[in-house]
């Protein structure tokens, strides 16, 4: 990840933790949380509370992942309230099917968080298919409520809630 995009998880994060939407003991899952690719050695992690669980999930072992696995299979046992994922989504060949995992992993009322590039020079690792755009950004969080989207740099940014009685909007499968 690049210092932009710290920087704007880090005020989308206080801004949720002010809120007392991420309470003491909440379960946080970060996907694509190995640090690598632009040299910034910094986490997500370093911007929660001591107080919640921090899961790393990435597909490669490294500093900051605490489980392996593929986005396109991923669970999570036991819930989760919020999901996070900075600079992943350009480097996946099927983004919508891995939002729609992160998805299924929350809880009713979890929040979800992602930050993809708009615009940004090619940067594989291994691959960089995709830029994502305000109404891309604003597609992926079909069908959740209190949905915000926007450009910060060369960032597009969306945080929404799931709602009870949630329903994917696509009937989508990795065959």
């Amino acid at each position: 990840m690049h210092q932009s995009s710290y920087d704007l998880m880090r005020q989308i994060v206080d801004g949720l933790v002010t809120e007392f939407r991420i309470k003491s003991g909440a379960v946080i899952l970060d996907c694509g949380a190995a640090i690598a690719g632009t040299g910034l050695q910094k986490s997500y992690r370093q911007l929660f509370p001591d107080d919640v669980h921090y899961f790393g999930f990435d597909a490669e072992p490294g500093p900051n992942v605490d489980m392996l696995g593929d986005i396109y299979e991923l669970q999570f046992e036991k819930g989760v309230d919020l999901v996070i994922s900075g600079q992943m989504l350009e480097h996946l060949t099927f983004p919508l099917l891995a939002v729609q995992r992160m998805k299924e992993v929350l809880y009713t009322d979890g929040w979800m968080v992602l930050i993809a590039p708009w615009q940004y020079g090619i940067h594989r690792y291994p691959i960089d298919c995709w830029r994502v755009l305000p109404d891309g950004m604003q597609f992926l969080f079909e069908g959740f409520e209190k949905v915000e989207t926007g450009v910060q740099g060369n960032d597009c940014w969306g945080i929404g809630q799931k709602p009870a009685g949630y329903k994917a909007p696509w009937n989508i499968s990795r065959s």
